[in-house]
């Protein structure tokens, strides 16, 4: 119901997809409403940016601005993802509604003494590879919600095995490094953060679970990006549906401000891709910057070579 709502609050003109994982990772072709159609990838393996748009058939963002292959190339014959997997909220309500409305419980069978299959690490890249492909140049930004339930146990960035046998790890074992499962998820993230950060994708995570759900080996790719992590209980509570809103918050309209009356206006609270340029006398040297940001890899007479925080 949460998500449902969610849709009013876009503007109508604000591009949306949809993807789902379990097992298996399902991109929904939003733009084919004849009946519900979605692409599967499977949740062991990992793909590249390459790979999403073969298995897709989706034509890259480089090719269709005159910058990449011609014809013949790699992206001969394939259609944009704009219009298929990327739709404008107002286009696509009702096939999204009945989608959300029809979902179920992950059908794969899970025995008693097993966790469910969670393949959250190749659903980020898949979703990532996709708005990848999708955004045009010059790069514009774009936000990739994540609602999860659980720890991750399935492929790329998982945090602790099937097996309920194997407990998630805990603060002695991150201290006693015996956690063999923790710096590989974190390397994984970071590398899919850097990705993020290249094309202006933020990314949220909104958790609610009883158990861990990984959140810090989530945490460079949300820190990184500039987005946020909400943890609730359930997401029935009202912490979860409270903050999901807020997210979408609109920019007061300055016309009827002055009218005395604060309506929201057409433009979210939001942006994408932001830079911080720091002026300074050349006594002074830069040695980095504290806080959710992620360095430009810019080196120069004005940068130190002692890094501090993020440089």
């Amino acid at each position: 119901d949460a998500l449902q709502q969610t849709l009013n609050l876009l503007p109508e003109d604000a591009l949306v997809g949809l993807v789902t994982f379990g097992t298996l990772v399902h991109v929904h072709e939003i733009g084919f409403s004849d009946c519900p159609k979605s692409f599967v990838f499977r949740g062991e393996k990992e793909y590249s940016t390459q790979k999403v748009q073969e298995v897709l058939g989706i034509a890259p963002a480089m090719s269709r601005q005159g910058l990449g292959p011609g014809p013949g190339g790699p992206g001969m014959g394939r259609q944009p993802a704009l219009g298929r997997f990327l739709m404008p909220v107002a286009e696509c309500t009702f096939v999204l509604e009945q989608i959300l409305e029809d979902l179920q419980k992950d059908p794969w069978p899970c025995q008693p003494d097993e966790r469910v299959q969670r393949c959250t690490g190749t659903a980020l890249s898949v979703a990532i590879g996709l708005l990848e492909s999708a955004v045009p140049v010059p790069k514009q930004g774009s936000r990739l919600m994540l609602f999860i339930a659980g720890p991750p146990t399935v492929g790329s960035g998982s945090i602790v095995s099937r097996s309920k046998k194997d407990n998630i790890r805990s603060h002695n074992d991150l201290l006693k490094n015996q956690a063999p499962l923790y710096k590989p998820a974190v390397e994984f993230y970071r590398g899919l953060s850097d990705r993020a950060v290249a094309n202006c994708i933020v990314v949220d995570v909104f958790a609610c679970s009883l158990d861990q759900v990984g959140t810090l080996e989530l945490r460079p790719l949300v820190s990184r990006s500039g987005g946020l992590i909400v943890l609730a209980d359930k997401f029935g509570q009202s912490v979860f549906r409270e903050s999901l809103r807020r997210a979408f918050e609109r920019v007061p309209d300055p016309a009827a401000a002055a009218g005395g009356a604060a309506a929201p206006g057409s433009q979210l609270q939001m942006g994408f891709g932001g830079q911080i340029e720091v002026l300074h006398s050349r006594e002074f040297k830069i040695a980095g910057a504290i806080g959710p940001c992620a360095s430009l890899k810019k080196a120069g007479p004005s940068v130190s070579e002692n890094e501090v925080g993020i440089g």
